[in-house]
């Protein structure tokens, strides 16, 4: 995702449920911990970073899908593009 886009929105879902969600952005110089803040009903926290593995502990949701009986569980992202007009 990052090739394409400079952030990405991912649920934050520990047990599965969604309580918060990470704003993430490309590592600085492309190193393996990546830049985050958590979008939360308080608002934003300050930057930390985190690596892939603890963003993936939080990041798979539960969704519950009408025609299915069982819930599936996903790894969502909402892919922010850059825009010059």
């Amino acid at each position: 995702a990052f090739e394409r886009n400079p952030a990405v929105l991912i649920p934050r879902s520990p047990g599965g449920e969604t309580d918060a969600y990470y704003f993430v952005t490309r590592p600085p110089e492309g190193g393996s911990s990546f830049m985050v803040r958590t979008i939360s009903a308080d608002g934003w926290s300050q930057p930390e970073l985190k690596t892939l593995g603890s963003l993936t502990r939080e990041w798979t949701t539960q969704i519950m899908l009408t025609d299915l009986p069982n819930p599936v569980w996903e790894l969502p992202m909402i892919e922010l593009q850059e825009f010059s007009e």
